[in-house]
């Protein structure tokens, strides 16, 4: 293990160091100036410092902070975290440009390489190159570039050979600024290639051709633009994109998610989420993806934010996310009916009102009860429920109401289950069902008792009625038959 420390000396401006470490654990340090520092193999900590430092963590899983000045931070083999702090910074991920899987061509077994980096711009005008693995890629402040594979730059190089597997062709850019290309797939004797390519800043392709099969490496990246005007190529991959409305207020934005399945994650707080703009906008890009998602293809039309200067093109599926700081649970719900007829299919018992600190919002409910629902605010039996005033006399209902935040408020109420005057029921008792012949029916006859049972609701008058009705007549509660009949 190594630990150096850069001194500075002179006025403020200090010494340009050019620091290197072993293939232990190094902790290297350029402190004030244009620093190069190289940690070479091994897990190592790097500091720049203040200035524009050059530093190249090798292989290992490294540590790197740029500090502040505009620095160059390559992250190289291995899973690194890289922090660019204030200034303009370039970084990347994996510096050298491997970023093929290598297969042996005639000779046997191939190499698959993969570098899951966490790369952060901070502060300034950054651009961020994620490389090859899984990479976290967050641009911070400023108006940042990110790429979740490659760089912008290109560039190219073959060769070929026989025998057992050796380098093949590469493919990379050399630039302006640029970094090697990868040494491709393995062919066998091949050269590595000649470098050559345009663009400030490029960085390796995602793969190299040679005698043996060609490299074809995605990766599922994870980018955040952060405040600013930033600028963000997702590339190959199932990626995931980050832009939070309330961090780019002012500032234009262009998320590309370029080929796979990407998602993009759309931040808002609640009063950004509810705001009748943001809503056209959503449902507008719903509508969108619909028509033109496709993960085969990296050219597809753009969509803009009205609502918010966001631009993005090649996404897949969105999802929303709340952010908190300025949402408020509701306080209170209110019903403005208490009761309900028994026997009513479906009866509505009444309208449900939400306070809520938080104007605007919108609420979904639920309902202890599952006799019971709520459609469009309105508390009602489900259409194949009723109750009976016999059997309860009143209904106890727990009525929950959630904001678009997850926050939510419960109140109970007491229905009372009106009691309906129900039709009375009649039937006869100890009748008679024949006279026999020649009887003496001088007199009236008693035929039957009437029996009524009803709720006790109201009174009841008896009538006859049918074509025999005149034979017969109501005596208190019996049935006769008429006399001389």
């Amino acid at each position: 293990m190594m630990k150096k420390r850069g001194k500075a000396h002179g006025s403020g401006s200090g010494d340009d160091l050019h620091l290197k470490g072993r293939s232990g654990d190094d902790t290297l340090s350029g402190g004030v100036g244009n620093d190069k520092i190289n940690g070479k193999g091994g897990n190592d900590t790097l500091f720049g410092g203040a200035g524009d430092d050059h530093i190249k963590g090798g292989t290992g899983n490294d540590t790197i902070d740029g500090g502040s000045g505009s620095d160059r931070l390559t992250g190289g083999a291995g899973d690194d975290v890289i922090d660019g702090g204030d200034g303009d910074d370039l970084i990347m991920g994996d510096g050298s440009g491997a970023s093929a899987s290598g297969r042996g061509g005639s000779g046997s077994g191939g190499v698959t390489v993969t570098f899951n980096d966490t790369l952060n711009g901070g502060d300034g005008n950054d651009t961020v190159v994620g490389g090859i693995g899984d990479d976290f890629v967050f641009g911070g402040a400023g108006n940042d570039i990110l790429y979740g594979d490659d760089g912008p730059g290109s560039g190219s190089g073959s060769g070929s050979g026989s025998g057992r597997g050796s380098r093949g062709s590469g493919s990379g850019s050399h630039g302006s600024d640029g970094s090697h290309g990868s040494h491709g797939s393995h062919g066998s004797h091949g050269s590595h290639g000649s470098h050559r390519g345009s663009g400030s800043h490029g960085s390796g392709a995602s793969h190299g051709t040679g005698s043996g099969a060609d490299g074809d490496l995605s990766f599922n990246d994870y980018l955040d633009g952060g405040a600013g005007n930033d600028v963000l190529f997702a590339q190959r991959g199932d990626d995931t994109g980050v832009y939070t409305m309330a961090e780019n207020l002012g500032a234009i934005d262009y998320y590309d998610g370029g080929t796979g399945y990407d998602t993009i994650i759309l931040k808002f707080t609640l009063n950004e989420l509810i705001d009748p703009g943001v809503q056209a906008d959503l449902d507008a890009f719903t509508d969108f993806l619909a028509a033109h998602s496709d993960p085969t293809n990296d050219n597809g039309p753009q969509f803009n934010f009205e609502s918010f200067d966001l631009t993005v093109r090649n996404w897949e599926a969105f999802d929303i996310v709340i952010i908190e700081g300025d949402n408020a649970p509701p306080s209170d719900l209110s019903l403005d009916n208490l009761s309900v007829d028994e026997n009513d299919v479906g009866a509505i018992v009444g309208t449900l009102t939400v306070s809520d600190p938080d104007a605007g919002d919108s609420h979904t409910f639920a309902v202890d009860d599952t006799r019971f629902e709520v459609v469009g605010g309105v508390l009602k039996l489900k259409t194949s429920a009723s109750l009976d005033h016999e059997t309860e006399g009143s209904v106890l209902v727990t009525v929950t109401a959630t904001d678009l935040a997850g926050e939510s408020y419960a109140e109970s109420f007491t229905i009372a289950v009106n009691d309906v005057n129900e039709a009375p029921t009649v039937s006869l008792a100890n009748a008679v069902t024949s006279i026999a012949e020649n009887s003496d029916t001088s007199g009236s006859t008693k035929i039957a008792e009437i029996v009524v049972s009803d709720d006790a609701l109201g009174s009841n008058d008896l009538t006859l009625s049918g074509a025999q009705a005149s034979l017969f007549s109501i005596v208190g509660n019996e049935l006769h038959l008429n006399a001389g009949v």
